[in-house]
């Protein structure tokens, strides 16, 4: 992909933007693995079906690295 090129997202990504950041957090919009029934932390935070959650967490997107990246949502999740 060129720098020209925009991106090409999945129905289960998009882009983290500001804005949404302050709009999950204002409409309390639970998305991330610590939310989940499949989440073990007792397991090291695992998920249980053994998907990788890196990018599914609540630190990855209190970070400010996190703006402009792809939010990538889970398939699996189920709210707890």
């Amino acid at each position: 992909m060129t720098s020209k090129q925009a991106p090409i997202f999945t129905p289960l990504q998009g882009p983290v933007t500001k804005e949404f950041i302050e709009e999950s957090k204002q409409m309390r919009l639970h998305f991330c693995c610590e939310d989940c029934v499949f989440f073990q932390p007792e397991n090291g935070g695992r998920c249980l079906y053994g998907y990788p959650n890196t990018q599914h967490r609540r630190a990855y997107f209190e970070s400010q690295e996190v703006l402009g990246r792809v939010l990538i949502f889970c398939r699996e999740y189920e709210s707890v």
